[in-house]
């Protein structure tokens, strides 16, 4: 994971003030109306916070009316719905005149005025006044006109709802790009749109997933002005995209399943029903999924969080003996799901998958979820919905959902889960925790050892029909049923081959059976030639417990001797 603490204004600012002489330090982080990790000073309004010099400042919801300013380099950034207000309709609401000066997830109601290096992301403005300012934003929904006296503005991502959006005077320029605004030759663009009656990124807007394609860069927002989660698949497309504006729209959460057997799937009750090395983690807390990501989400207060862990897991087991009827007629069906993501650009991994245990615990098959990576979710910190289908195999007595969280750098792992769900089309129930993958599904299981072949050497009619015959030992659970496979090498062919066709048996405890088998064509040729044939059978057993048996047995095949004709 990268270092999350501060944001580069932060480092920029610093630099400038230590070339600047000064009567004290200038405090690192100031926080006002919200707490914090990185704050280094909190201060109880505003003004307090400007006066300090700070070189960025976290605001609480606020709101915080007045006309604030500050001629220092400084970064303002909103925690969630962060709302300045002008006092003075007359007077702009805030004013930055410092030499670097970065707004990002604020909503100002009222003219924020600004000079020097100008950033600004994710911010909700009345209008936009800048002074010979070298300017960058992004996702900027501005309801009055965008005023530049003097220096540059590259703008992208935007809506300017103005008749007259762009008011420039003393060389000024500006260039845009994937934004909303009335034509103005002031700031032509190929791809410019015009504003929808509602400058808002309802369902159906042109504005939704109509913004800049890139992934987010390093140290931009995840969250728009409102605290929702920045980059999202609005339109249902499949792929997530923002939305032009300064706000974005959230899609609609998925429903858990209400089928789902798995206990505690979305870590509201902590690791309850769950063993292994996650924890249980709040949407809300520092440097994870703000708490309007996990309500948009659907996910509840908690999620899943590989974390400290370098490499952590978790796991719950579902039974699923009680179908074993069912399944072993492969009626059986499982469906995963869940949500998954991740922390920005980082690349550590989650798998999610389902494992189908024979009774000896044995995988006989798998479901595994796509894997959500950082491009997936668009750089962004959130989780996306991924889901997977398919048969329960036969003889599966248990079935293990696995989570696996990898770190790739730094020292938290930022492998995120929530919602799991496991849909199964046949009965299964939690196994109390806490429990081990190694534990076997079904205890006391009585030996097997498969059946026994008793040819060694079965004797095939012209026409390629013989006897093989089989015995199951009277101590067996249940039945031997299964099924044989003989495989020979024939010319012509590249190794050693399938030469009959695949016969099934079924035989009661202590009993025998001859069982008949058939050869291919290919090997009929073959046989009348050589007379004899070398070959191996491949048997496989299972009893009544599931327990399965695979052995190979060599075998001489031979045809019957040819009569001489009475002359």
């Amino acid at each position: 994971m990268t270092v999350r603490a501060l944001l580069v204004g932060l480092a920029v600012t610093l630099a400038g003030a230590g070339a600047t002489p000064a009567a004290a330090a200038p405090a690192d982080v100031v926080c006002v109306d919200v707490q914090r990790a990185e704050c280094t000073d909190r201060a109880q309004t505003l003004d307090a916070a400007l006066a300090a010099s700070p070189g960025v400042i976290y605001l609480g919801p606020g709101p915080f009316t007045g006309s604030f300013s500050s001629a220092q380099s400084v970064e303002i950034a909103g925690t969630g719905a962060t709302t300045i207000v002008a006092a003075d309709s007359a007077q702009p609401a805030l004013t930055l005149t410092g030499a670097t000066v970065t707004v990002h997830g604020v909503r100002v109601q009222g003219r924020l005025r600004a000079s020097g290096t100008v950033t600004l992301d994710d911010d909700g403005l009345g209008a936009l006044d800048l002074v010979t300012a070298d300017a960058a934003a992004r996702g900027l929904t501005v309801t009055g006109p965008v005023k530049l006296s003097g220096g540059s503005l590259a703008l992208s991502s935007s809506v300017v709802t103005a008749p007259d959006p762009f008011v420039l005077a003393g060389g000024a320029t500006v260039t845009a790009d994937h934004s909303a605004y009335a034509p103005d030759a002031d700031a032509s663009a190929p791809d410019r749109i015009d504003v929808p009656p509602d400058p808002r990124p309802v369902p159906g807007s042109a504005l939704v997933d109509a913004g800049d394609p890139a992934p987010l860069a390093p140290f931009e927002p995840f969250e728009d002005a409102a605290g929702d989660t920045r980059v999202t698949d609005g339109d249902g497309t499949g792929g997530v995209r923002r939305d032009i504006g300064a706000y974005e729209l959230q899609p609609p959460a998925l429903p858990v399943p209400v089928a789902n057997v798995l206990a505690n799937g979305g870590a509201e009750a902590q690791l309850t029903g769950w063993s292994g090395s996650f924890s249980a983690a709040l949407y809300g807390d520092p440097s994870l999924p703000g708490a309007r990501a996990g309500a948009a989400l659907g996910a509840g207060q908690a999620f899943f969080a590989a974390g400290s862990v370098g490499s952590a897991d978790l796991f719950q087991r579902i039974d699923v003996t009680a179908a074993a009827g069912s399944i072993d007629r492969n009626l059986g069906t499982a469906a995963l799901s869940g949500l998954l993501g991740g922390y920005g650009a980082d690349a550590d991994t989650l798998t999610v998958r389902a494992l189908f245990k024979d009774p000896e615990n044995v995988t006989i098959g798998s479901l595994e979820l796509p894997s959500v990576t950082a491009a997936d979710r668009g750089n962004d910190t959130n989780l996306l919905p991924r889901a997977a289908d398919g048969p329960i195999p036969a003889r599966t007595r248990a079935i293990d959902v696995v989570l696996n969280g990898d770190r790739q750098a730094g020292t938290y792992t930022d492998a995120y889960a929530d919602n799991l769900a496991l849909v199964l089309s046949v009965p299964g129930v939690p196994v109390d925790p806490p429990g081990q993958l190694s534990d076997p599904p079904v205890n006391n299981l009585k030996p097997f050892s498969g059946v026994s072949v008793l040819t060694g050497r079965p004797a095939f009619s012209r026409k390629g029909g013989g006897r093989v015959l089989l015995a199951c030992a009277s101590v067996t659970v249940g039945a031997c049923s299964g099924s044989l496979e003989l495989r020979g090498r024939l010319p012509k062919a590249a190794g050693v081959t399938r030469i009959a066709r695949y016969a099934v048996f079924d035989l009661r405890p202590g009993k025998t059976r001859h069982v008949v088998m058939r050869l291919l064509a290919a090997t009929r040729t073959r046989l009348r030639h050589r007379r004899t044939l070398r070959a191996e059978l491949i048997v496989i057993a299972r009893d009544g417990q599931g327990l399965q048996r695979r052995a190979t047995v060599p075998l001489r095949l031979s045809l019957p001797s040819r009569r001489r004709r009475r002359r």
